[in-house]
């Protein structure tokens, strides 16, 4: 069923993003190999897509390159156009083609439609290679930048702000509670020790 197909995908996806490298192969090429087979021009895009991620991360250029080859077999880039240009921008560069990688980049940079991490990546590798460190830290700045926006929007949705209002309650009603249980050991050990030495006194 074409489900557990599309299941493939988001395994792998989610093991990428785990840095499980081997699973998120073996998922997204099962997930590939079914849409070429079924023509889900969607799935096979996404599918694609995620692998040369993972193989931009394990530094496995040529694989890369060979699914990369697939976008232009199957001419399914879909809404990946700009991710498409960057990828082979990044793959170019490793090959020391600069020229090539930074026709590469433009032609991403022409079709993004928003802020496109993949896309500021692929100008920072490019400029860490042709070693323009200047440009690099700017290219670095801005993607640290972007992540730090993305945090922040992500920290005011109000489901997650009452998730964190909930942790925090939580947290200081866990602390009031171990405040009591310290008090009343406290009691309890002062009572002990009078105890004794009120015994010790009468004794003697």
């Amino acid at each position: 069923p074409a489900y557990i197909h599309h299941a493939s995908f988001e395994v792998g996806r989610m093991a990428s993003r785990s840095l499980n490298f081997d699973t998120a192969e073996n998922e997204l090429i099962e997930a590939e190999s079914y849409a070429i087979e079924a023509n889900d021009t969607y799935l096979l895009c996404c599918s694609i897509h995620e692998l040369c991620r993972v193989y931009l991360q394990t530094k496995e250029y040529d694989k890369c390159k060979q699914k990369l080859s697939l976008f232009d077999t199957y001419n399914y880039t879909l809404n990946y156009v700009s991710d498409f240009y960057s990828i082979k921008a990044i793959v170019a560069a490793y090959e020391n083609n600069h020229d090539l990688a930074n026709d590469y980049l433009r032609m991403a940079e022409e079709t993004l439609t928003s802020f496109d991490e993949l896309f500021t990546y692929a100008d920072y590798c490019i400029s860490v290679l042709k070693k323009d460190y200047n440009s690099a830290i700017d290219k670095y700045s801005v993607m640290i930048e972007q992540q730090d926006k993305v945090i922040h929007s992500v920290l005011k949705l109000p489901i997650l702000n009452n998730q964190i209002d909930y942790l925090r309650s939580s947290v200081k009603q866990e602390l009031r509670e171990n405040e009591i249980i310290k008090q009343r050991n406290i009691a309890i050990y002062v009572i002990i020790i009078i105890v004794l030495v009120a015994s010790a006194i009468y004794f003697y």
